[in-house]
């Protein structure tokens, strides 16, 4: 399935310096199973959302490892040679990140309702001394910026020096403030007094109960779009809720006749890049995937059954015949609970229940 980058597109159109990324590369070596196919598409976004800044290989970058941040004035340079990722995380990761993490850890407050936070970035991975996160509006597509949030014991004041083939880390304009020992960088020269007044009066205890309705309860192995508010909107607080896309439906079939689950790239760890000239090598980067499963054996065949009965278009495994993404809640001991999504906005979902041991299907409307 080809790869879409429009999305890194539209991370880099800043007015600042953006070094070229070698797209195509990053999209051969993304070009997996898949199963795993959305998730590193987003993976490759992000690559090119940190880019915004910069990004080059110093050598003490290099032995040093993580991210360093060099801020001078109103701009910043930001040289990453060690990184995790994790794509719209959940509760228990973003507790994880922040409670691990070297300083007390202030989550950006007043954002524009709707948004969810869709990206995670963090290192060193095990005890983070910078954060990254990122905020989208699955309805407009809108963007709340990239909010850099770094233990201050590790900021760089000064302008960054020079890479080993003589060029300069591209800079960007940003805004920045202090929180305590946290220090905020926040991409572009946009206005952000009101946010610096609530970050400055807020413990990071209450930032992150602000935050934690801004992440998705359901698992979105799909496009962040309206059919994820929409999935997101009636899954069960109960239990594990996954959103489908076509391409892990046209896997189905196959999963379910070798009784196997549906995995997911949970995080994604990124070791130290090589350098070519100076310049970060993303081809030929290495990274480890955390996976975990999303989806059981008998879920893979409660789905089966569902696109069996001809609910989401063909029966066949040819992803376009697919008119439909499908919700599925599972709860130990329970019925499966699927939910038919169409594509089409005017229909309303469909919901079924299917056995755990017949696997017969029920519609339930």
């Amino acid at each position: 399935m080809p790869f879409n980058f429009a999305e890194a597109g539209k991370h880099v159109q800043t007015e600042m310096p953006v070094p070229e990324l070698p797209i195509a590369s990053i999209r051969n070596r993304l070009r997996d199973a898949n199963t795993r196919h959305r998730s590193h598409v987003l993976i490759a976004c992000a690559l090119a959302a940190i880019a915004v800044l910069g990004s080059g290989t110093l050598l003490a970058a290099m032995l040093l490892g993580g991210v360093r941040v060099w801020l001078s004035g109103n701009k910043a340079a930001v040289d990453m040679t060690s990184f995790a990722l994790i794509l719209n995380p959940n509760a228990d990761d973003l507790r994880r990140v922040t409670t691990d993490a070297t300083f007390p850890v202030v989550l950006p407050v007043g954002i524009p309702k709707g948004m969810h936070m869709n990206a995670l970035v963090f290192s060193p991975a095990d005890h983070p001394t910078f954060i990254e996160v990122m905020y989208r509006n699955s309805q407009t597509d809108a963007r709340s910026g990239q909010f850099l949030l770094l233990d201050s014991s590790t900021l760089n004041h000064g302008a960054a020096p020079t890479l080993p083939n003589g060029e300069k880390l591209p800079a960007g304009k940003v805004t920045h403030w202090s929180v305590g020992r946290e220090s905020v960088i926040v991409l572009g020269a946009g206005q952000h007094a009101a946010m610096k007044a609530a970050m400055s009066g807020i413990t990071p205890a209450e930032s992150l109960a602000r935050t934690l309705p801004m992440l998705y309860r359901t698992i979105i192995l799909a496009d962040q779009d309206k059919l994820a508010d929409e999935a997101e909107a009636i899954a069960p607080a109960e239990g594990q809720s996954v959103l489908l896309d076509r391409g892990h439906l046209g896997e189905i079939a196959r999963l379910a006749r070798s009784n196997k689950s549906v995995t997911y790239t949970r995080e994604t760890i990124f070791e130290p890049h090589p350098s070519v000239a100076g310049k970060p090598d993303f081809a030929h980067a290495k990274r480890h995937f955390i996976t975990t499963t999303a989806v059981s054996a008998g879920g893979v065949r409660a789905i089966a059954a569902v696109l069996a009965s001809g609910a989401c278009g063909s029966t066949g495994t040819t992803r376009s015949g697919r008119s439909c993404q499908i919700l599925i809640n599972e709860r130990s001991g329970r019925a499966y609970w699927i939910w038919v999504l169409p594509f089409n906005a005017s229909s309303a979902p469909t919901k079924y229940v299917v056995d755990r041991t017949t696997f017969r299907v029920l519609h339930r409307g």
